[in-house]
């Protein structure tokens, strides 16, 4: 400890650095979804790099925000008293899962107009900790092993691939609106708008992507069940623990699962296809981030 330098002021240093933090991550995450717009507004003359020179700067920015956002997240999860787990955090990890996965994928696809839609929901949830502190898990105080957090990375995994599946499914719909809508726009927005769907992959290329998504998701989804199952029985004594987070989880397997049977065997694509993922997508949120927000922020209940 620093000469003259009491207990309270470290702890409150060590308090005001992950806010400092999250803070950093938000503005990262708030300049990528202007950069991302100026990107897509601008011709290439009216900037000052080129459009593959700004897309390699907001890639490293992006991986930055990623590295940051982990390591608070990691601190936020597994903490020194045990396992803290709330909406919160579920809601931040969705989104940071999505956003590595959206940078895995801006490096083969031009993908970037799903930025557009996902750096601000990024910015509006990794700063959810700091406000809404996750409550200790008590019944896995002393279960936080090597297992315990593989079935938790398996699950935000899922949770990932889900978010970007969605993703691909609002600019797949905003891309059929525009071809069968090829009219001069009306108006700045309606061309802006334009320019993102027309900056987007082909629609063929864009719906192959979707369904591997998909594919993975549902593979990891089972796991985080079969997986879920193991722990619930480790920890409450019992198989399964019937509840709305596993409801809806299971919900959401069988709308996914019925989806890609219906792909692959009938050859369902299309529009039908998309309302599928996002109805999935939404099934998934309810399933533990809106039990969660219900317990933790409306009943106060932990």
């Amino acid at each position: 400890m620093r000469s003259g330098q009491s207990q309270d002021d470290i702890k409150g240093e060590k308090q005001m650095q992950p806010i400092l933090l999250y803070g950093l991550v938000a503005l990262g995450y708030a300049g990528l979804t202007l950069a991302t717009w100026r990107h897509l507004q601008l011709a290439p003359q009216a900037m000052a790099l080129n459009p593959a020179q700004r897309l390699r700067v907001m890639r490293a920015i992006l991986f930055v925000c990623l590295i940051l956002q982990a390591y608070l997240l990691h601190e936020q999860i597994f903490t020194e008293q045990g396992f803290r787990f709330g909406f919160s955090t579920a809601l931040a990890a969705t989104f940071w899962l999505g956003s590595v996965f959206y940078w895995l994928e801006s490096s083969r696809f031009p993908v970037q107009s799903m930025g557009l839609l996902l750096h601000p929901l990024s910015v509006l949830t990794a700063g959810l900790p700091c406000f809404f502190a996750a409550p200790l898990n008590q019944h896995m105080l002393g279960a936080l092993s090597i297992w315990l957090k593989g079935h938790i990375v398996i699950a935000l995994g899922a949770y990932g691939l889900f978010t970007i599946a969605a993703m691909h499914a609002v600019f797949m719909l905003l891309l059929m609106h525009t071809l069968h809508h090829v009219q001069q726009p009306r108006s700045s927005a309606g061309s802006f708008l334009q320019r993102v769907a027309l900056s987007m992959p082909p629609l063929m290329a864009l719906e192959r992507i979707l369904f591997r998504l998909l594919l993975a998701g549902l593979i990891l989804l089972s796991l985080t069940l079969g997986s879920g199952m193991f722990f619930a029985e480790q920890l409450f004594g019992r198989p399964l623990k019937f509840d709305h987070k596993t409801l809806f989880s299971v919900l959401a397997w069988l709308n996914f699962a019925g989806l890609l049977l219906g792909h692959y065997g009938f050859g369902w694509r299309g529009r039908r296809a998309l309302y599928y993922t996002l109805a999935g997508f939404g099934l998934l949120l309810l399933a533990y981030v809106g039990s969660r927000f219900v317990l933790e922020v409306l009943l106060q209940r932990f």
